[in-house]
Parts: C-alpha cells; sequence; structure tokens
C-alpha cells in the first residue's frame, strides 16, 4: 500500500471545500480547513528537502486558486444571505404595520 502524498491530501481537502461550499455545507467547510491547516503545519514543520519545494510551490498555486473559488463562493452566499435577511426585516416591518391599523 502506497503511502499518501501529504501534498497530494492537502490539494484534496481544498477539493473537498469547494464541492462542500458549492454545496451551502458550510459547517463541512470549517472542519475541512480545520483538517487541512494541521496538514499544511505539518508539512511546513516536517518538509526541509529542497527536492520538495518545487512540488509544494505547485499545491500553494493550486491552494490559492482553490481558495479564490472558495471566497467568490462565501461573497455570493453572504451577499444571498443579506438579502434574505432583508426581506424578512421588510416582512416584518409589514406585519407590524398592518397589526396597528387593525
Amino acid at each position: 500500500m502506497n503511502p499518501v502524498n501529504p501534498v497530494n491530501e492537502i490539494v484534496n481537502q481544498s477539493e473537498e471545500m469547494l464541492t462542500h461550499a458549492r454545496e451551502g455545507l458550510w459547517s463541512k467547510v470549517a472542519k475541512a480547513e480545520e483538517f487541512r491547516r494541521a496538514l499544511l503545519h505539518k508539512l511546513f514543520s516536517t518538509s526541509s528537502d529542497a527536492a520538495d519545494i518545487p512540488e509544494i510551490n505547485k499545491t500553494i498555486e493550486q491552494i490559492i486558486a482553490i481558495n479564490k473559488k472558495l471566497e467568490d463562493i462565501a461573497l455570493a452566499a453572504r451577499d444571498e444571505a443579506s438579502i434574505d435577511l432583508q426581506k424578512v426585516r421588510e416582512g416584518r416591518l409589514a406585519v407590524n404595520s398592518y397589526v396597528k391599523h387593525i
């Protein structure tokens, strides 16, 4: 059985976060981020071989690209939630106005 490549594992974890974000499963995104952060910490605290640098650089570029997509999805979800909250507030004002004028 081949050992899991930590660099690939970090990319896989990042892609899993992106999948969860696309599905709106933000608690799973957060849990995956915790795990990914631990993997990153482990990688950078133990990797000292200069031969690993190109692979690590490639991984960092992949993570940055995935993080950009995650950020875009999170911002869109935030904006959508803000619109929904505004609609709730408007609905509450309408109900309160109606109740006062009955």
